[in-house]
C-alpha cells in the first residue's frame, strides 16, 4: 500500500538541517542587514546602562570581558561620580547573562548621559577584540504604549503619522509588508482604526511539525 508520509531518513535530514549552524548563520546575517541599536535607553528605565557585546574571539572569563568594556569606558573619559575632588577610577561593568548567540549583556556600574553611552559605544566599537556592541535597548510595539520614550519618528511608516497603534520598529515599512495594505497584506492599520484587541487572549499552539 502507497503512503503519503515522508521516508524516516528524509524526516531526519530536516530535523537536521533545521538545528544546523546554518540556520543561525542566517539568523546572524538577518540581524547585521537590519543594524544594530545606536539609541540609548532613557534614564530610569529597566534597561538602562545596559550593552550587549559580541566579542570576536571566545572569551570565557568574565573578568576580561568586564575589563574591556571598563578600558573603552576609560577612553571615552566615562568616569564614575565622586565625591572626592579629582577623578575617580574607570566606570566598571558586570557581566549580566550570555545570549544564545553568544554575546555578552553587561550592565555600566552608574547611569550616564545619553552623550556618554554615545561616546563609550563609539570606544567599544572600534576595539579590535569587540566584533559588535549596542545599547540593550527594551522597545514598545505600539507608540501609545511608549509615550515620551518613543524611539525616533524619522522611519516610521506613513500610516503611523495617523495612527497611533502601528508598530514603531523602524524597519516596520521594510520588512513587515505582511501587516500593511499591500498585496498579500492583511490591512492591520486599518483594523487597528477600529480596535487594537485590548482584554483579548490570543494562543499559539505550535505542534512543530513542518
Amino acid at each position: 500500500m502507497n503512503t503519503a508520509s515522508p521516508p524516516l531518513r528524509t524526516l531526519l535530514l530536516s530535523a537536521l538541517l533545521a538545528t544546523s549552524p546554518f540556520q543561525l548563520h542566517a539568523a546572524n546575517d538577518l540581524l547585521e542587514q537590519r543594524g544594530l541599536v545606536d539609541n540609548p535607553e532613557p534614564a530610569g528605565s529597566p534597561a538602562a546602562g545596559r550593552l550587549i557585546v559580541k566579542y570576536k574571539s571566545n572569551i570565557g572569563s568574565n573578568a576580561l570581558r568586564e575589563s574591556i568594556l571598563s578600558s573603552a569606558a576609560r577612553r571615552a573619559n566615562v568616569l564614575p561620580v565622586s565625591s572626592n575632588a579629582g577623578r575617580g577610577a574607570p566606570m566598571a561593568a558586570r557581566v549580566l547573562r550570555t545570549t544564545g548567540t553568544g554575546a555578552s549583556v553587561l550592565r555600566l556600574t552608574r547611569a550616564m548621559s545619553a552623550a556618554e553611552q554615545t561616546k563609550l559605544l563609539t570606544e567599544l566599537r572600534a576595539d579590535p577584540a569587540v566584533e559588535y556592541a549596542q545599547f540593550d535597548r527594551m522597545l514598545q510595539p505600539v507608540l501609545d504604549l511608549v509615550g515620551s520614550a518613543a524611539l525616533p519618528v524619522t522611519a516610521r511608516a506613513t500610516a503611523q503619522d495617523t495612527n497611533p497603534a502601528v508598530p514603531n520598529d523602524k524597519l516596520y515599512a521594510q520588512y513587515q509588508w505582511h501587516m500593511q495594505d499591500s498585496a498579500g497584506g492583511i490591512r492591520a492599520p486599518k483594523a487597528w482604526e477600529t480596535s487594537t484587541g485590548s482584554g483579548v487572549v490570543v494562543a499559539v499552539i505550535d505542534t512543530g511539525i513542518l
